[in-house]
Formats: structure tokens, C-alpha cells, sequence
């Protein structure tokens, strides 16, 4: 129930091993030498018509940097914005590790609560109108899956042109809606160059890839170019050459369609699996998309009881680990991606019901 994987069982492994010879067979001496620092052109030019498709966003090859991971993205942008003590939005609750980068450095993190609209833009303003930079997941809210509503972006956009301040979106699960098309990105409507947009292969493909994206504004090209070059936290050329052609062939879009299906129907069956064993004493709210579900409890305990779960093998986390300042929801985070059948999402929830028993007694 380990939340933040994909199927693991779906990787498209015959694929990949045949694009992976023909790449090593037809190896130049070029690109045998140390790759390029800000990525592999033909995964950069594949990126760019993919993202103009899939998430309006548009740019050129050149606009786009290729690094080995979503925290690698952080902590360039950091490096390049940001000085201790400076004061950064992020949603309460959101990504643990983002968070953890942010005050490791030095930052102030201002966590700002989440409704049924998303970030709640004005609490930002009422507490730290003068921060430097806000971290958000406006496509699908990490954890809870909210969607940023339109009229918020065009807040959050209106203050970072105001206060000349940087948005870092990161488009957590942005390709898995289930029921509706999703909206465009937010660097769709950034017409002022103040957002970054980030997004990676772990959820896609395979975490262990460690290959991640930013689209940067033309206006700061110079600047993040030369502390790639610096930094030179660049990926292996054979994965970005793979890449590279399943997107550019096709495969890529195939491989999304496939697993979107999957993913609604092991969502249903982890769903409707949960709702029976657990009833009244706990609320599971079944959002648009995502890769896991949020199983809020009644109970204040969540910490205790995920450190409990997870001593039973079951692999969760707990909802208020998450939280970026006051500890305002409780629960526990869980995926379905690897659950094969119903019968197997079945017994997952008796023995999760089982296993929690002790903490939810009236």
C-alpha cells in the first residue's frame, strides 16, 4: 500500500529492453562521452511537444532542464533565489521532502491551509505577503488531490508578478484524472515568466529512473543554465535516450492511457474495500485523480498508528507527517497502484481494519 508508486506489474519491460539494444547498438562515440548538463536535446524537443499537448505548456527545447529528481529541481532553484531566513509558501498539508529541503536550508516555511479550492491564497498574504517564493501542486494537491481553482491561480499568479516573487509548480500526478480532462497547468496562464514547472518519471515510469524536468522562463534561461553547468547533476544519457523515443514514438501516450485505466479500477477496488471494513470510523474522500487515497480518522493518533501499520508490513503513511505548520487533518495515506485484484484489495482492508482496531474503539 506504499503511496507514491506506480504499478510496478505494468512497466512496459519487453519495450524497454528493445528500445534499450537498438539505442546501445546504433551508440555514437558523442554520446558515449559525459552527457550534456542541462539534458539530452532529443528528450528536451520530445518534452516540449508533449507538454504543449498534454498540459499546455509552451516553450521551447531550449527552456527545458533535465535533472535527477524533483528535489534536484528545489535546490537549483534555491540556490539561485533563495537566503536563509527567506519566507516560502507551501501548502499545509504537502510533500514531506520538499519541506524538510526547504527548512534544511535555511528557509521559513509558511504553510498555508487547503479547502475544496486549494491553496488559500489569502492566508498568504495575510501572513507573508513579502515572501520570496510559494511551492505548489496546483494539478492535484499532494496529499489531499484538490484541484487549484481558476480564480486562485490568477491570485497566486497576480502576487508573484506584485512582489516579483517565483512559483515552483510541481505537477504531482497532473496526468492521472480519472473522470474529468484536467486543467491546463499553471505555467499555462503565467504570462509574466514567475513560474517554474517541474515534473518527473517516478509516477509515470519508475521512481528508480531518477529522471526529473523544469521548464524554465526565458527571462532566467541564463542564469539556471550556468548552475546546471556548475552543479552538473545530470542523468545517465541511456535513460534519456529512452525516454526520449517513447515519448517522440508514441509509446509514452499509450503507456498513460493504459495506465489510467488501470489505476481506475484498483482505485474502486481499494475504495469500495475500505468503505466496507472501516464504515463510520473513518471518511475516505474518492478525489478526480491521484495514485492513493486519504483515509481520515476520528482518532488524534495517526503518527502512532502508521508506525503500527507499518510494523505489519503495510506500508502507509500518516497525514499529519505532512504538515508544513499546524497539524490540521489526521489519517493515513495509502496507494493502490500494485493491487492486482479485488479479492487482493479486500483482504488489504481486513487486514488494515484489523491491525487498527485497537485505536478506533468508541
Amino acid at each position: 500500500m506504499q503511496p507514491g508508486l506506480p504499478a510496478l506489474d505494468a512497466f512496459p519491460r519487453k519495450l524497454w529492453s528493445r528500445l534499450g539494444s537498438r539505442l546501445l547498438k546504433s551508440a555514437q562515440a558523442g554520446e558515449m562521452n559525459y552527457p550534456d548538463a542541462l539534458g539530452l536535446m532529443s528528450l528536451r524537443k520530445a518534452l516540449a511537444g508533449y507538454l504543449l499537448v498534454a498540459r499546455g505548456v509552451q516553450c521551447r527545447p531550449e527552456q527545458i532542464i533535465i535533472t535527477s529528481g524533483y528535489r534536484a529541481c528545489l535546490q537549483l532553484l534555491s540556490y539561485a533565489y533563495l537566503k536563509p531566513l527567506d519566507q516560502v509558501w507551501m501548502e499545509n498539508p504537502a510533500y514531506f521532502a520538499a519541506r524538510d529541503l526547504m527548512l534544511a536550508q535555511g528557509q521559513e516555511v509558511i504553510g498555508l491551509a487547503v479547502d475544496e479550492q486549494g491553496l488559500q491564497v489569502e492566508l498568504g498574504l495575510q501572513l507573508a505577503p513579502k515572501a520570496k517564493m510559494a511551492i505548489v501542486t496546483p494539478s492535484h494537491h499532494s496529499p489531499l488531490g484538490i484541484t487549484l481553482s481558476l480564480p486562485r491561480r490568477q491570485q497566486l499568479l497576480q502576487w508573484a508578478s506584485a512582489q516579483q516573487s517565483w512559483i515552483v509548480e510541481d505537477d504531482y500526478d497532473g496526468e492521472f484524472h480519472y473522470l474529468t480532462r484536467p486543467l491546463p497547468a499553471l505555467k499555462h496562464l503565467d504570462n509574466d515568466q514567475r513560474v517554474f514547472y517541474t515534473g518527473t518519471f517516478s509516477k509515470t515510469l519508475i521512481p528508480s529512473l531518477r529522471l526529473a524536468y523544469m521548464v524554465v522562463p526565458e527571462s532566467q534561461l541564463a542564469l539556471i543554465s550556468g548552475l546546471c553547468k556548475t552543479f552538473d547533476n545530470s542523468t545517465p544519457w541511456l535513460e534519456q535516450a529512452l525516454v526520449a523515443q517513447l515519448l517522440s514514438e508514441g509509446h509514452f501516450t499509450r503507456h498513460l492511457k493504459k495506465m489510467r485505466n488501470l489505476y481506475q479500477q484498483r482505485r474502486l477496488w481499494l475504495s469500495a474495500a475500505l468503505q466496507a471494513q472501516f464504515g463510520h470510523h473513518a471518511s475516505l474522500t474518492v478525489q478526480a485523480g491521484g495514485l492513493h487515497l486519504v483515509l481520515e480518522l476520528q482518532q488524534q493518533q495517526d503518527r502512532e498508528l502508521a508506525l503500527h501499520l507499518n510494523q505489519q508490513g503495510l506500508a502507509v503513511h500518516a497525514l499529519s507527517a505532512w504538515a508544513t505548520g499546524p497539524i490540521l487533518r489526521q489519517g493515513l495515506i495509502m496507494g493502490y497502484t500494485n493491487i492486482r485484484s479485488a479479492a487482493e484489495a479486500q483482504a488489504l482492508a481486513q487486514r488494515l481494519y484489523q491491525a487498527c482496531e485497537i485505536y478506533l474503539r468508541d
